[in-house]
């Protein structure tokens, strides 16, 4: 298992382009009898390679961009050693894998950038904001002021994903509330990315504990009028 921290984070928030390929797999010391561990990982592997041929980016090659992963990961041995979670990042450079403490969601990314979202909730577990005046909770508002560097603090539901499309040269955002789309990204990990490559603090909270009954809470550094 690789080592996480602040830094790591960085790093991986900042490597865009080419297709990266972000896997999260829920694990159980109750599905050990059965390998139900290995199963969700070879089908999340599965989607993995259905959604790298949709993203068209390296066609044939998606195979031998999973291989090292198929061979490498023992989920149900991980799940003995009491981790919850299996987090594993793949580009053309890169397979990293990360052993977390707590249930994830299910789920796989391929885009430009990792989809870092649930890490996110293990790194910054222990930081919180002093801020009682929370300036945003519109998720069309928070998104380009996390691209322009103008969060201070973002709070986010780690139960929700957003998905939809951001336009960075005319700043605006598409939400497609009937599901995600070709192209799509989670716009809630969107907003954490660029947050955290500004040194914003992000964190990762219920949903019942976001104000303003919203998925998205933001402190500004400074006003949209002040750019």
């Amino acid at each position: 298992m690789n080592q996480l921290d602040r830094t790591v984070l960085e790093k991986l928030a900042d490597d865009r382009g080419g297709p990266h390929v972000s896997i999260y797999v829920p694990l159980g010391r109750e599905a050990l009898h059965d390998e139900q561990n290995d199963i969700r990982l070879r089908n999340a592997l599965k989607n993995a390679a259905g959604e790298l041929a949709r993203w068209d980016a390296i066609g044939g090659e998606a195979g031998g961009l999973l291989a090292p992963a198929r061979r490498r990961l023992d989920a149900n041995r991980l799940a003995r050693d009491g981790v919850e979670g299996l987090a594993v990042l793949i580009d053309n450079n890169r397979l990293a894998a990360y052993g977390l403490p707590c249930r994830c969601p299910d789920l796989v990314v391929v885009g430009e950038r990792f989809h870092l979202k649930p890490l996110m909730d293990l790194v910054f577990k222990h930081e919180s904001s002093s801020s009682d005046e929370l300036a945003g909770v519109d998720i069309r508002e928070i998104v380009p002021a996390a691209c322009n560097g103008r969060i201070d603090t973002l709070l986010l539901s780690r139960d929700d994903d957003v998905w939809g499309q951001y336009d960075r040269e005319s700043e605006a955002v598409q939400i497609h509330r009937d599901g995600r789309r070709l192209g799509d990204e989670d716009l809630l990990d969107l907003a954490a990315v660029e947050s955290l490559l500004s040194g914003a603090r992000v964190q990762l909270v219920d949903r019942d504990d976001v104000p303003g009954a919203t998925v998205a809470a933001a402190v500004y550094r400074y006003p949209r009028n002040e750019v």
